[in-house]
């Protein structure tokens, strides 16, 4: 598995940072991509993350990719390949 990219992230921005991530890995500007709201709601992840000092994991497709979601930090998944996977 290679990986792309993996700097730091703000919890504060976190759905827009994983938004950007899906952008760059698809080769694609965000405003390109279908609103992550009709894959899944992003505030209460954005509160689990942002509030939550809970283990936690969510996993869900958009656009085509496997995205897993942690407290930690998500991971973009393309057939098995992890594509960028970044820290909160």
């Amino acid at each position: 598995m290679d990986l792309i990219r993996s700097t730091q992230t703000t919890t504060s921005n976190c759905i827009w940072d994983l938004i950007d991530a899906v952008a760059e890995s698809k080769g694609v500007e965000p405003s390109q991509l279908p609103p992550i709201y009709e894959t899944i709601d992003p505030e209460p992840i954005e509160s689990l993350i942002n509030g939550s000092g809970s283990a936690f994991e969510l996993t869900f497709e958009y656009v085509g990719y496997q995205i897993r979601i942690t407290r930690d930090g998500y991971e973009i998944i393309d057939d098995g390949t992890i594509e960028a996977s970044e820290n909160w």
